[in-house]
């Protein structure tokens, strides 16, 4: 997965030569990351450990990004993208299932957003598994994940309060809970 820029020099310009593939796998780690609310939320927290509505707004503005690159690779791979949705129309019917529940709810509003969260999350996880073998796969999210681990056990040591649940004093890493970092320490 280690991409090299090449540079070629001829006469008196420079011509850099960039490795795609690599920058797609870095790319896909990045978005990985983005998704598992590791870092921002935590730094964002008031002192009585919630989120403000603001700090909401930041970090619903983390995710345009992802869905973006989810949007690009799905673009790029058009025709294996309509051939996972055909071998599997029980997936895009619960999607539509999801968007149709915004008649229904008492907030229409909020239920929508969630529901176009969850579709490109799932674009997201389309756009992967289109792109990445199942090994490359396995080897992206650990590194994701294992990042995310080192970086617990970093503000563990540099700064003890904060990688702490404050009722408990149970150790919760770079994520909002504890039970973030179960989750992908297990995963990882």
């Amino acid at each position: 997965f280690t991409g090299q820029r090449q540079c070629h020099v001829t006469g008196s310009q420079m011509h850099w030569r960039i490795n795609w593939r690599a920058l797609e796998c870095w790319c896909a780690g990045a978005c990985l990351f983005l998704q598992t609310g590791a870092i921002l939320p935590l730094m964002l927290l008031d002192a009585d450990e919630s989120l403000s509505q603001s700090a909401k707004s930041f970090l619903r503005m983390v995710s345009p990004p992802t869905y973006a690159f989810a949007a690009l690779v799905l673009l790029r791979n058009t025709p294996e993208f309509l051939l996972a949705i055909r071998r599997n129309l029980l997936l895009p019917s619960i999607l539509g299932l999801a968007l149709i529940s915004v008649v229904w709810s008492v907030s229409p509003s909020l239920s929508l957003i969630r529901a176009l969260g969850l579709i490109f999350s799932l674009l997201l996880a389309y756009a992967l598994a289109i792109r990445f073998t199942p090994r490359q796969l396995r080897l992206i999210i650990f590194y994701t994940l294992a990042i995310c681990v080192s970086l617990s056990m970093v503000v563990l040591i540099l700064s003890p309060s904060l990688a702490r649940m404050p009722l408990d004093g149970s150790m919760r890493g770079v994520f909002v809970h504890k039970n973030g970092l179960g989750w992908y320490s297990s995963i990882a």
